[in-house]
């Protein structure tokens, strides 16, 4: 993703990436000059194997299983990526998710929902890619 951001961004502008498809859906242009955003190398080194990232992905799949168990699979072609918060909620309403699975559903449909609110809510210029 650093180099993708280095070919494709412009000055004052956030991208909105498709990290599916790699490719820009937005250019979201910082509509106040007042901020500056300070990006910093931290030189820690990620092993995403030896991390909890592996069994963060298996509960999102076990979550993923229920959403299509309750709504149909049809309706999740791209997983947690297609559910909502208030299905998630269903879920949990409907004892089909333990606490865990549901701490983990409901980041990944919130941050998905929050970026799409946030990149509506500043002044949007489509790149063509």
């Amino acid at each position: 993703m650093d180099q993708f951001i280095s070919a494709m961004g412009q000055e004052d502008a956030a991208l909105l990436i498709d990290c599916q498809s790699d490719k820009v859906l937005e250019e979201v242009v910082f509509p106040d000059s007042s901020h500056t955003i300070l990006v910093c190398n931290s030189n820690v080194k990620h092993q995403l194997g030896a991390s909890e990232y592996p069994v963060r992905v298996q509960q999102c799949k076990v979550v993923e299983k229920a959403l299509g168990k309750r709504f149909g699979e049809q309706n999740f072609p791209n997983g947690l990526r297609d559910a909502t918060p208030s299905m998630v909620e269903d879920l949990r309403k409907a004892n089909a998710l333990d606490d865990v699975h549901y701490r983990r559903a409901k980041h990944v449909v919130t941050e998905n929902e929050r970026c799409q609110v946030r990149s509506c809510t500043a002044v949007p210029r489509f790149v063509q890619t």
